[in-house]
């Protein structure tokens, strides 16, 4: 370990320190200064985030346990308006589930107090190469994106010899107006994250390697190819007339060379299987930019490749997704996101229950406050890697309610949810969080509702019942949500042994006018009784249609008949 190398790489750092105790901070202050010139101090997270918006800083140094706000809950704060910067935990805490959040909440070094120096030095060697490797990557993909030869020649590759993005431009630009363009963009699957495993010379090798798979295909088809970007490679040819039938042949030859081909890396004694994506574009109009759509609705559909066409034109979408991406982040750093819940009432007309629903605050147009439901933007929010953060709000704001008002609650959990680790953690600490208070009256475990969605995307039974099982032997019900419409409602419904069935919407919608609905309905009370299941209708919005289903002995009722999603449970 150099210290001269580390400092002058910390010279240039922008650090933020956050500590509360005085002495602390003042003993902290004096070591970091022997390191970097510029550091600002904040007593307290709320002060921090204030300093962060002004100042693009480099490094965080933060204890975690600080009135208002934790440590962990900051980064994770700092991290939702950007991700370039390094973080170092100092905290007197030895607690392992503090070093977890935080290690979660996105940091690069833990440090226990006393402040031990070789440590600290460590971590900055540590942090030192990182710096050093992404100065490394980002100068390296600024000449591959440019194409700079030595000679400073930009029309031409220097790694693979193919043509560069300002010869693509220039090349479409002079097309003969009679002709048309043929475009393919290739793009190679997760190629960051095996510069991110492996390294960027890993990630330099592919890439050559690639290029010789490309030419190899190339040998007999007469395409001019193209590197635009670090993993992006296109194929144009200009032809006079279309044969749309000879691009799916060279499509299909594309892909089985591709499946049968194995990229070694020697130095690494690794064999990699690349996976490749593609769009191509017959337009004459913005054939790049097309091709670009195309591959995007080919992920989207999980195919191979797409030709772009006018039915998948989603530029407007595309403008709308930017907004809402922006609209969610603002609405989680500003605590706009909320927790509404509608009331679940009994066939006396008694509140027992309550389902918890996500909302978004935020003013229209007019200046008028609204609040947004989420069909305008979970789907997005998983697009985006911001629907952990609003799902961890909903955990932990309807177990606080649940707690406060003494009231079951339900919430709605899909089958991705389940899959995921992080989330299973987070319902597993609040149940024992609630659960160990010391309660005569209510027991929390036994009044939480997990509302779960059955369909066709379940690609392990197995999980889905092992979730359940898990959480009923800790005292949480089961409810089955849109039953009457999934794949196998009836067919695992003895294997899972939910508590409760919420009949699909739409069947209650329509029980008075549809008699395919009604019978529906009265087949599915009937088989519950018998099995002892509760049923709940949902979406009952008139006396008539309340009228039809309490008639047919169902147990409760939702809907706006009784009252709407509610911020605040009376």
């Amino acid at each position: 370990m150099n210290l001269k190398n580390i400092t002058e790489v910390t010279n240039k750092f922008r650090v933020l320190f956050i500590e509360d105790d005085k002495t602390v901070q003042d003993i902290t202050y004096r070591v970091l200064s022997s390191f970097f010139q510029t550091i600002d101090v904040a007593d307290n997270a709320i002060e921090a985030l204030e300093k962060f918006k002004k100042k693009d800083y480099n490094l965080i140094i933060t204890d975690l346990a600080m009135p208002k706000m934790s440590g962990a809950e900051m980064i994770e704060k700092m991290r939702q308006q950007r991700d370039d910067f390094y973080v170092i935990v100092l905290s007197a805490a030895n607690d392992p589930q503090s070093a977890i959040d935080s290690i979660k909440a996105g940091i690069d070094g833990y440090l226990y107090k006393p402040f031990m120096f070789d440590k600290f030095l460590e971590l900055l060697d540590v942090i030192m190469q990182k710096e050093t490797i992404n100065s490394k990557l980002e100068n390296y993909n600024e000449n591959l994106n440019t194409g700079k030869h030595a000679d400073g020649n930009m029309s031409f590759d220097a790694m693979t010899g193919f043509g560069t993005l300002p010869l693509l431009i220039s090349k479409i630009d002079n097309i003969d107006k009679f002709k048309s363009p043929v475009l393919i963009l290739i793009n190679i699957d997760n190629f960051s994250s095996y510069n991110q495993l492996y390294g960027l010379e890993c990630g330099i090798e592919i890439l050559k390697k690639f290029a010789v798979l490309i030419k190899e295909y190339n040998k007999d088809k007469g395409y001019e190819l193209f590197r635009i970007n670090a993993d992006e490679f296109v194929l144009l040819e200009v032809v006079e007339y279309l044969d749309i039938s000879k691009y799916e042949e060279d499509m299909k030859d594309l892909f089985d060379l591709a499946e049968k081909s194995t990229i070694e890396i020697k130095d690494l004694d690794l064999s990699i299987d690349l996976e490749i994506t593609a769009g191509i574009s017959f337009s004459s109009t913005e054939p790049l930019k097309k091709a670009n759509m195309a591959l995007y609705e080919a992920r989207k559909r999980g195919r191979n490749f797409i030709g772009f066409s006018y039915e998948i034109d989603y530029t407007n979408e595309l403008q709308s997704n930017l907004f809402w991406r922006q609209e969610i982040k603002n609405a989680i750093y500003e605590d706009r996101v909320m927790a509404f819940y509608q009331p679940i009432v009994n066939r006396q007309m008694n509140v027992v229950q309550y389902e918890s629903l996500i909302r978004i605050k935020r003013e229209n147009n007019k200046g008028e406050t609204e609040y947004l439901a989420p069909e305008k933007f979970l789907d997005l929010s998983v697009m985006t890697k911001q629907y952990l953060l609003l799902t961890k709000f909903m955990i932990e704001t309807t177990f606080k309610q649940m707690s406060n008002k003494n009231v079951s609650i339900s919430l709605n959990l899909t089958y991705q949810d389940i899959k995921n680790g992080e989330i299973y953690r987070i319902l597993k600490e609040n149940i024992k969080k609630y659960h160990l208070e010391d309660r005569t009256e209510f027991d929390i475990s036994n009044n939480v509702i997990f509302e779960i969605l059955e369909h066709e995307g379940i690609d392990c039974y197995n999980t889905f019942l092992e979730f359940i099982n898990e959480f009923k032997q800790m005292g949480v019900k089961i409810a089955l949500d849109d039953f009457g419409t999934g794949f196998s409602n009836f067919s695992h419904i003895n294997s899972l042994s939910p508590d409760f069935i919420k009949i699909d919407g739409k069947l209650i919608e329509n029980i008075t006018s549809e008699n395919k609905s009604y019978e529906l309905v009265k087949a599915i009370v009937k088989f519950s009784k018998e099995l002892n299941i509760k049923t709940i209708a949902e979406h009952v919005h008139s006396e008539e249609v309340f009228k039809a289903v309490y008639d047919l002995g169902v147990d409760k009722f939702q809907g706006f008949y009784f009252g709407e999603p509610k911020m605040n449970i009376e």
